[in-house]
């Protein structure tokens, strides 16, 4: 069951700091993973006399999916080092559109989200 308290249009300072709490450990699990799946991004290299074509088309595709994984990732750790430099500002949990506070269930669900609600839906359709 979501805190009623979550549900507030406004961030208090509990709030705020719980979000760059979220922000933080998002950072961190962020940069983490960009670590871990830096091995599986590198070079195919396969001895043809081990292993056949299709493993080497397998392997490719695999590098190209971590490369994908890891591209994104790194899109949205700049994503939250911004939204954490932004975090003393008015304007912290405004939406980028609307400037409307986001609820702060929404920022516990996706702390690095800029949008709200109906701004998302609204870019989507």
């Amino acid at each position: 069951m979501i805190d009623d308290n979550l549900l507030a249009d406004t961030l208090s300072d509990e709030h705020r700091s719980t979000l760059e709490a979220a922000l933080r450990a998002l950072k961190t699990d962020l940069v983490q993973f960009i670590a871990s799946i830096t091995e599986a991004t590198a070079t195919v290299v396969l001895d043809q006399g081990q292993q056949g074509r299709l493993s080497r088309i397998d392997a490719m595709a695999a590098q190209k999916m971590a490369q994908a994984h890891k591209r994104r990732a790194g899109v949205r750790l700049e994503r939250v080092v911004h939204i954490l430099s932004q975090s003393k500002n008015e304007d912290f949990g405004c939406c980028g559109d609307c400037v409307e506070p986001i609820p702060m269930a929404r920022l516990m669900a996706r702390p690095d989200a800029v949008l709200c609600v109906d701004c998302a839906s609204a870019r989507e359709g």
